[in-house]
């Protein structure tokens, strides 16, 4: 992560936007891996799966180094079940015809974004509205 260490403002929540994106999207990869592979049963999707697990576990490791945050007993783990919630929610908001729905979809895809920030130690008080990009 050095390419980021005077990059990256402390507690920028740009920067924790599309962290979270990022982390979405390899939970989801996972999520798929796991999908093949109950389907198939071939075991070639086991060894994608672990792949995928283990660049999640780096993105979330690089992320929370560039952005200074300590958590404390399960919030690792955590981190990763909101974000593979939001990235359900996101499928759904996509797929969804019913505007009801959508906004379910949405306020509570808002909802999990605000836990990861709040995990992240980002509130209203430290956030660095100024992106570092």
């Amino acid at each position: 992560m050095k390419l980021f260490k005077d990059k990256i403002e402390k507690k920028d929540v740009g920067f924790a936007e599309d962290s979270f994106e990022c982390l979405k999207h390899a939970v989801g990869q996972e999520s798929h891996h796991l999908g093949n592979l109950i389907l198939t049963e071939n075991l070639n999707h086991l060894k994608k799966l672990k792949q995928a697990r283990e660049i999640r576990t780096d993105l979330m490791n690089g992320i929370l180094k560039s952005l200074n945050s300590e958590l404390i007993g399960q919030e690792w783990c955590l981190i990763k079940h909101i974000c593979g919630c939001a990235m359900v929610c996101q499928e759904l908001i996509t797929r969804s015809e019913d505007e009801n729905l959508i906004k379910i979809y949405l306020k509570q895809h808002k909802k999990l974004f605000l836990m990861y920030l709040d995990i992240l130690g980002i509130n209203e008080k430290n956030a660095k509205v100024k992106s570092s990009a």
